[in-house]
C-alpha cells in the first residue's frame, strides 16, 4: 500500500504494482470505496490507463479555450488536459477534497494543480453547475466512476447530462465514461445531437465532431500535446496511429448487440443501480 487517506466520504487507497519482464516500471492504481478509481499514470506512452480516451477531446475540439472537468480523483486527467495547446482555463469540482491530499504526493499532479490556470472547487458537481448557470465551456469531462455504483445515477442521468450540456459553447463537446453501460449511451444520444463511443468513453455535442476525426491527420495533433511540460509523444513512436485507427461507434452499433430494448437513466428511476446494475 502506498497512502491511505479517511475522511467522512470513506477510504481512498492507493496500491502499487511491481516493476515486471512484461511491464518494466511500477504502476499505481487507485480505488475510492475500495473500488478501482484510476490510475496515478500520466505517461502518454506508458498508458496503463486509458488516456487516449480523454486525448480524443483534443482531436475533437481541438481549438478548446475552457474546460471543466468534474470530478478529479488522483489528478491524471487534469495533468493530460493541461497539456492540451491553447487551453486557457481549466476548472476542476471535485467532492472528496481527501483525492487533492492524495494527488499533490506525485510530482507531476501537483504541479498541475499549482497551475495558475487551473482552479479547484471541493463542491457536489450538480450543486456548482446549478449555481453557475452562465458559465460555458468548449470541454466538459466527467470523472465518473461505475455505472452500478450507488449515486451514479446522479451523473449519468438525463437531467444530469442535460444540465451539463447548457455548460457547453455552441462547438463543445462532452465526456464521460459509460463503463459499458449502454443505457447511458443511449440516454446521451436522447441528450445531445450527436453521439459516439471510443472505447468506454460516450462523446456528445449539438453539433458534428466526429467526421472530422476520422481522418488521421486529425490525430497528429497529438504530437503537440504536452505531459509535464515535455512532449507526450515522440515521433514515430506509433502510439497515435493506433488510436487513429479505434473507431467512434453510434449508439444502433450498441443496440444491436444489447439483447433488450434501451432504458432512459433519470434521477427517479436509478436504472443503472438496481434494473440494470451489477448482479
Amino acid at each position: 500500500m502506498v497512502a491511505v487517506h479517511e475522511n467522512r466520504h470513506g477510504i481512498i487507497t492507493i496500491s502499487e504494482s511491481p516493476a515486471t519482464k512484461m511491464q518494466p516500471f511500477i504502476d499505481r492504481s487507485v480505488y475510492g470505496g475500495n473500488v478501482y478509481d484510476g490510475k496515478v499514470n500520466v505517461d502518454l506512452e506508458r498508458n496503463t490507463n486509458g488516456l487516449e480516451r480523454p486525448l480524443a477531446l483534443n482531436v475533437l475540439q481541438p481549438e478548446a479555450k475552457r474546460v471543466l472537468i468534474l470530478g478529479l480523483s488522483i489528478g491524471s486527467w487534469l495533468t493530460v488536459v493541461q497539456g492540451f495547446p491553447g487551453v486557457e482555463q481549466i476548472e476542476v469540482v471535485e467532492i472528496n477534497p481527501g483525492y487533492l491530499t492524495l494527488a499533490r504526493q506525485f510530482e507531476a499532479q501537483r504541479r498541475a494543480l499549482e497551475d495558475p490556470r487551473v482552479s479547484i472547487h471541493i463542491d457536489d458537481a450538480r450543486r456548482w453547475l446549478q449555481y453557475h448557470p452562465r458559465e460555458k465551456y468548449d470541454l466538459i469531462l466527467m470523472n465518473t466512476t461505475w455505472h452500478w455504483r450507488a449515486n451514479s445515477s446522479m451523473l449519468l442521468s438525463q437531467e444530469m447530462m442535460a444540465l451539463a450540456g447548457r455548460h457547453l459553447t455552441d462547438k463543445g463537446v462532452l465526456a464521460f465514461n459509460a463503463t459499458g453501460s449502454v443505457d447511458a449511451f443511449y440516454t446521451a444520444s436522447k441528450v445531445f445531437k450527436e453521439t459516439r463511443r471510443y472505447q468506454n468513453f460516450i462523446y456528445g455535442a449539438q453539433w458534428d465532431p466526429f467526421t472530422q476525426a476520422q481522418s488521421p491527420q486529425a490525430w497528429e495533433r497529438l504530437y503537440q500535446v504536452t505531459v509535464d511540460s515535455n512532449p507526450g509523444f515522440r515521433k514515430g513512436s506509433g502510439f497515435v496511429e493506433k488510436y487513429a485507427k479505434v473507431p467512434f461507434l453510434q449508439v444502433e452499433h450498441d443496440l444491436q448487440a444489447l439483447g433488450r430494448a434501451p432504458e432512459v437513466i433519470r434521477d427517479d428511476n436509478m436504472l443503472v443501480e438496481y434494473k440494470y446494475g451489477k448482479k
